[in-house]
């Protein structure tokens, strides 16, 4: 069973997860960049998150978003259900679409997260020594959008009615981050863009050294979905909950989230031995949305 994770309004995280035994089932096309999209502006709008850096690989994805009203995982299980549909009748497919390990959220602590994590996210590609700039990458990404242009898309023809609930059109923004709010849209681009080139010009000189080649457009475009790659799978990495450059900040996150978790496994330990007056903590989700438990004020 996976630990509880603490859900406040205001943190900016590291949103990722990858595809079931890692099958390119996000390979680029134009049905997944209109879809990611589409999608990921729908559930921003309603679910109220500002969204700062997306990057779709072909069997994984990155985003870095800011949960102003404390409901990423209402907006994460929004789109990750309707992600799956949509290309599960796209493949032809019923199984699941996405791995069954937890998605990873990791909470940035500070401006040097922030940069980091939003670089790494769409720098992907490149380090992966699939294309030499991310400009190159034929997937869905922000890096257009990080000069806060509205990006406006139509709603698939695949899977959705016509005349169905979801909104015939979504439009969004990918903002600057809160952590950044003292910087304009350009001064923000500008930082970003430096950050991501010297991590392109790092992984040529890898590819270098390595005598590697880049795969070509084709290749991306046309890879089977139901392949994986023939790399095996990095088992026994840590699992990371919390990102900060400032090692003070990093030890503060680490020690809040231990003391909550203490927390909140005795607020839950009081409720199964039959109190009723048991207060949880706040960042308490899931068992506070279902109307089970109050929580303390945030």
């Amino acid at each position: 069973m996976s630990l509880p994770r603490r859900v406040l309004p205001g943190q900016t995280l590291l949103i990722g997860r990858r595809c079931s035994e890692r099958r390119h089932f996000l390979r680029p096309s134009a049905l997944t960049r209109l879809l990611f999209f589409y999608l990921v502006g729908v559930a921003a709008n309603r679910f109220g998150v500002q969204v700062h850096a997306l990057l779709v690989m072909s069997n994984h994805y990155h985003m870095v978003i800011t949960d102003v009203h404390g409901r990423y995982p209402a907006f994460l299980a929004f789109l990750h259900k309707l992600v799956a549909k949509c290309l599960n009748r796209h493949w032809g497919r019923q199984e699941n679409l996405w791995s069954s390990e937890q998605t990873s959220v990791v909470l940035l602590t500070d401006e040097a997260s922030v940069l980091d994590k939003v670089a790494y996210t769409l720098a992907n590609p490149a380090c992966a020594g699939l294309v030499t700039s991310v400009q190159d990458w034929p997937g869905a990404s922000s890096w257009l959008g990080l000069d806060g242009r509205v990006v406006d898309t139509t709603r698939p023809k695949v899977f959705f009615r016509a005349r169905g609930s979801m909104p015939s059109r979504s439009a969004f923004r990918f903002t600057v981050p809160p952590a950044f709010e003292a910087l304009s849209q350009d001064e923000w681009r500008t930082l970003v863009q430096a950050e991501v080139r010297r991590r392109e010009r790092a992984a040529a000189r890898k590819r270098k050294r390595a005598s590697k080649r880049i795969p070509g457009l084709l290749r991306l475009l046309t890879i089977s979905p139901f392949s994986s790659p023939r790399t095996e799978a990095p088992r026994g990495r840590l699992n990371p909950q919390v990102a900060g450059r400032n090692q003070r900040g990093r030890t503060e996150a680490l020690q809040s989230r231990r003391t909550w978790l203490d927390a909140y496994r005795s607020a839950l330990s009081r409720l199964r031995a039959g109190f009723t007056d048991v207060l949880f903590p706040a960042g308490t989700y899931e068992l506070a949305r279902l109307g089970l438990v109050s929580t303390h004020p945030a």
